[in-house]
């Protein structure tokens, strides 16, 4: 079984979710997978998945597509501040 955080995020949010990703790393070792709109290169990210078209239509096809079996979505202006790997267990 395969646990990971999925944000979503357009051009206009790419650097928060880059703080996202950053944050998630110092707390755990989860993998983390960013759907976007268009085409984004970024080291900050395990995945990247390509929806285009507009933000809900990345919503709901690229929620779908998640590559974990257990998917914590979070939002791409949030931040971890502490371990969230519990979180998988309830």
């Amino acid at each position: 079984m395969t646990k990971g955080i999925i944000t979503i995020a357009t051009s206009d949010y790419l650097e928060s979710a880059k703080l996202l990703a950053k944050s998630a790393r110092k707390f755990s070792n989860l993998p983390t997978t960013l759907i976007a709109t268009e085409s984004i290169e970024s080291d900050d990210f395990d995945n990247v998945i390509i929806v285009p078209g507009d933000l809900y239509n990345a919503f709901s096809v690229g929620l779908l597509s998640t590559p974990y079996t257990q998917t914590a979505f979070i939002y791409a202006d949030s931040l971890v501040l502490s371990d969230i790997t519990p979180y998988f267990d309830l």
